[in-house]
């Protein structure tokens, strides 16, 4: 679907090496860090997003992370067709390495940056 319509996941860095048998390979914008608490209600009137705080990477374009959650943000653009919908999944890698992500269905018709939950326990 990606050759016919290149819009549906854009912004690749090097799509020949991001573009897997069963799926895209997203790489990290940006990390953020939680300093503060949110809140979540039925209606969504009193939604508040917790307090983030972006890190930095080094002058090699690497970061470390100490044990806690994060936020990542994407590098990649999501455009989905009102008819198709994403599943966000972690590669096996970073569960070897002590991390999870939490990431789950995108609905059909969005658009926009993905972020997901990180959490480093190692």
């Amino acid at each position: 679907m990606l050759e016919e319509d290149q819009s549906i996941v854009s912004e690749l860095i090097d799509a020949n090496t991001q573009v897997q048998q069963i799926g895209i390979d997203f790489t990290v914008k940006e990390i953020q860090k939680f300093e503060g608490s949110g809140s979540i209600d039925f209606s969504n009137k009193e939604r508040v997003n917790a307090k983030v705080v972006s890190i930095d990477f080094n002058q090699d374009n690497w970061v470390f992370l100490s044990k806690g959650t994060y936020m990542v943000i994407y590098n990649e653009y999501v455009n989905l067709p009102s008819d198709m919908m994403m599943v966000g999944m972690p590669r096996s890698t970073l569960v070897r390495n002590g991390c999870t992500m939490g990431l789950g269905f995108v609905d059909p018709g969005y658009s926009g940056r993905m972020t997901s939950l990180f959490t480093v326990h190692n």
